[in-house]
């Protein structure tokens, strides 16, 4: 009778074949499958002199019953004990796991640095001890570490790998999030605050990645709408607990300090803006636009942050910004623009551009009147001066 081979299951495939559970040749430098997929191929696990001899106690073919070599194989093969630790250890390292640990890292050495240097002590060491006591706020700041990575990156898989690992990170957040503010009390206010405040800037920047929201949104930058929702639920939390919050160790986030815009650069587009306002608006409409207009200057006089604006401009606006009205579009535009040059933030900064260059896209092939302000507002976000 032929000797029965057994079968040896490797621990060593790549890291992306394991998350999907198939078999990797192990090929270097890079798998048969991810080289396939277009995916990264990375290894995670080596063998070692230790798992070489397990293999191959393992795969030492069995004797005849009666043969007295049996007892030693036996004795040499690894206790169940053995095979279910191994099995823990490999959960404990799984790529998610991994992953976790990866975007762990990169909040602490690079996305926590980018917002502004008075704040890397607060979001470096505060926010991940809160974190680590608050699920929604921990899933909140690894979303936002993944659509940093994304961001950064050159390589069109790699952004298109960690925006989707921010996305599911983002949901959870957001369920999460929902779940507490029910209970809301001042022991809680300061997560919430937190969470509230990483999710809005996940908004402002995940329509712009790779997965995007092109299938539900008659254009990408209207999936950053929701915005003014959070906008306003960050101030039922300040106005809940506003003394907790704005005197805690969160107080830091109030006192920023923005940089400020000449008045003299921004009032010419601002009255382009009216006077569009003027032309191309009926009774009803103007003066819905004429408040957007409104708030947006306010805050460019106030120099505070600009991104606020679009909870200020009202349910109306957004409506009719929902529908591509030009005007409304214009203003939105130009909000970009201003976010981008004004706030000074890297989020800031790269959905204000993507924004202009996707409104302006669509608005100049709408009407040919807006063209001075597309060009103003492509070249101050470093964009050729036409579509």
């Amino acid at each position: 009778m032929p000797i029965r081979r057994t079968h040896t299951k490797s621990r060593l495939g790549c890291s992306q074949c394991r998350k999907r559970r198939v078999k990797c040749d192990e090929q270097t430098p890079q798998c048969s499958s991810c080289v396939q997929r277009g995916e990264s191929c990375v290894y995670l696990r080596f063998p070692t002199k230790s798992t070489s001899i397990t293999a191959t106690k393992i795969a030492a073919p069995p004797v005849n019953s009666t043969s007295p070599s049996e007892a030693g194989t036996c004795q040499d093969s690894p206790a169940p004990s053995a095979i279910v630790q191994n099995d823990e250890e490999d959960a404990l390292w799984s790529p998610d796991r991994v992953r976790e640990l990866e975007l762990l890292h990169h909040w602490c050495l690079r996305t926590s640095k980018d917002f502004t240097p008075d704040l890397v002590d607060l979001f470096q060491d505060y926010l991940v001890k809160v974190a680590l006591k608050n699920p929604h706020l921990m899933n909140a700041l690894l979303a936002l570490a993944s659509f940093h990575i994304a961001c950064e990156t050159n390589d069109p898989a790699t952004s298109r790998d960690f925006t989707s690992t921010g996305m599911g990170y983002h949901t959870r957040a957001v369920a999460g999030l929902r779940a507490v503010l029910s209970s809301l009390s001042p022991e809680t206010c300061d997560p919430v605050f937190a969470s509230s405040t990483l999710i809005m800037v996940c908004v402002m920047i995940s329509p712009f990645l790779p997965v995007g929201h092109s299938r539900t949104f008659n254009f990408t930058a209207e999936a950053i709408l929701p915005l003014a929702d959070i906008l306003r639920g960050l101030g039922l939390v300040i106005e809940t607990s506003q003394r907790k919050v704005q005197q805690g160790p969160l107080s830091g986030i109030f006192n920023v300090a923005w940089p400020s815009l000449p008045h003299s650069t921004v009032s010419p587009i601002l009255e382009d803006l009216r006077k569009f306002n003027a032309s191309k608006s009926d009774s009803a409409t103007a003066p819905i636009f004429e408040h957007a207009i409104q708030a947006l200057q306010k805050k460019i006089l106030d120099s505070t942050a600009v991104f606020p604006w679009i909870a200020l401009a009202g349910l109306e606006f957004i409506e009719h910004l929902r529908l591509q009205n030009t005007v409304a579009m214009a203003v939105f535009m130009v909000w970009g623009a201003l976010m981008h040059m004004a706030d000074d933030q890297w989020w800031a900064r790269f959905s204000g551009k993507n924004l202009v260059n996707e409104t302006s896209t669509i608005l100049s092939a709408k009407d040919d009147d807006f063209a001075g302000i597309i060009t103003w507002c492509r070249r101050e976000v470093d964009l050729s001066e036409r579509p």
